[in-house]
């Protein structure tokens, strides 16, 4: 399940992750490190946000300037990303509003010019106009759309061949663009002001090809980088939509596919994260999943479960027979300082009787793993209906839910909240990512994450052992 991001046209191109067009500049700014993992785990065809594309310039930035960069404090009470941080430090954004950034807002095509020109001014660039009805950006039918803020500078990415028409006619200036889109615009800026650009060793994947066929979890491996400080696993469906996302200190990881689909392919992309936090992407490589048995081993094992956590046979029916077969047991878990260090600690949760050892060891391990995911809080029994009005599995203490507001419980094809807040691996230290270490412990002592358990809803917080 891992496919090379980079296939070959010439030497660097992406595989079918990118349009044609897209895949020389989208290789060359994966070894230069100007593209965020933000970017990187998107779908490439969809459309780019306002704090993608500010990351994307300031990692253009960070290759043409060295010196320090003196950060103010962030007005934007919508974000805190270190990266708008340092464009707004710059002088390279504004907000939408003196209090907001909207960094989840599709970027238009001005917005990612003044960007563009902004960024490369302030890196000691030299764009020139003297006159802009003499430019060519002024000879399109819809120039006159530009907003008076972005005019002048959308004529100075159309003159230094920055950006171009939708047309032969037209700019489309208030259209918004895809991830692609911005890597070649910002890549292609970077080549023409920065060629001598310092290009990095990507990782290589070593244990999978392109067409394989692949069955179980996966062990993937690449070739060590001296200079990664961790690498980022990314686990891409047939449509190009991130399914998983990982970290490892290591030059190998686990992958567990049990939100796999028999006979589907899936792409697999390594990041080494180096010292300078930049990311330089591996080729991808493509496999094909083939598992014709799994079913039946769930059913099997389901059984077994019940078995396992019902003394009776059957579901406890009253609250008072559900008290009796609870323990509350000790785990070990890391707290995260305001300064962002992380300090162990210990809480306490109650769980079925059947089930606290294992989660003695499942807490034991997490808090082991080189990843010290950081847990806030955690609950596991209470007699309850669930949020859709059905006896919950927390009745009978055989799940459990971490970091309840950063890994809400929503609708899979709205997003909409049903109870937390939101979800955003590897923005925020709280949300889960989607095969991190908590993740694949839970896996392995058999217990399902309602991040992909189901395909109506998703409860990134829930951890279940019945699979409910």
């Amino acid at each position: 399940m891992i496919a090379a991001v980079f296939i070959a046209i010439p030497q660097l191109a992406f595989g079918a992750e990118t349009s044609d067009w897209a895949r020389e500049d989208y290789g060359k700014a994966a070894e230069k490190g100007l593209i965020p993992l933000s970017v990187a785990v998107g779908n490439l065809k969809d459309n780019v946000t306002r704090g993608e594309f500010c990351s994307l310039a300031v990692n253009m930035y960070d290759t043409m300037y060295k010196g320090n960069v003196k950060m103010f404090d962030c007005p934007f009470t919508d974000c805190n990303d270190d990266f708008i941080v340092k464009a707004y430090s710059l002088g390279i954004v504004s907000g939408k509003s003196n209090t907001e950034f909207c960094p989840y807002d599709p970027i238009t095509r001005q917005e990612m010019a003044k960007i563009l020109v902004n960024t490369l001014e302030i890196a000691g660039k030299d764009l020139k106009i003297s006159d802009i009805k003499s430019e060519k950006a002024y000879s399109y039918a819809d120039f006159s759309a530009v907003d008076s803020w972005a005019s002048l500078d959308f004529a100075k990415a159309v003159k230094y061949g920055l950006m171009s028409g939708v047309s032969e006619t037209e700019l489309n200036p208030h259209a918004n663009a895809t991830r692609e889109q911005a890597v070649a615009i910002v890549s292609r800026s970077e080549e023409i002001f920065q060629p001598d650009a310092e290009k990095y060793e990507k990782p290589q994947i070593v244990n999978m090809q392109d067409g394989d066929n692949v069955s179980g979890d996966l062990s993937v491996k690449w070739d060590k980088h001296p200079s990664a400080k961790e690498y980022i696993v990314i686990v891409k469906d047939e449509d190009y939509n991130c399914i998983d996302i990982s970290a490892s200190v290591a030059a190998s990881a686990g992958i567990t596919t049990g939100n796999f689909d028999t006979g589907k392919k899936y792409t697999i992309t390594v990041a080494s994260i180096l010292d300078s936090s930049k990311a330089i992407y591996s080729e991808a490589v493509e496999v094909q999943y083939n598992e014709e048995e799994k079913k039946f081993e769930i059913l099997s094992t389901k059984e077994q479960k019940y078995k396992k956590v019902f003394p009776s046979g059957e579901p406890f029916k009253t609250k008072d027979e559900a008290d009796a077969n609870m323990a509350e047991v000790q785990i070990p878990v890391w707290h995260l300082n305001n300064d962002g260090t992380k300090s162990a600690s210990k809480t306490t949760i109650k769980v079925n009787a059947n089930l606290a050892e294992d989660v003695v060891q499942i807490f034991t391990e997490i808090f082991e793993d080189a990843e010290r995911f950081p847990i806030k809080n955690v609950g596991g029994y209470s007699w309850r209906n669930s949020a859709m009005g059905k006896v919950s599995e927390h009745s009978y203490g055989t799940c459990i839910d971490i970091n309840y507001d950063e890994n809400y419980y929503c609708y899979a094809d709205t997003g909409q909240a049903i109870t937390g807040s939101f979800w955003r691996p590897f923005e925020n230290p709280y949300s889960i990512p989607a095969n991190g270490s908590v993740v694949r412990i839970f896996a392995k002592y058999g217990w399902a994450w309602g991040g992909n358990a189901w395909s109506r809803l998703h409860d990134y917080m829930h951890f279940t052992y019945l699979g409910n």
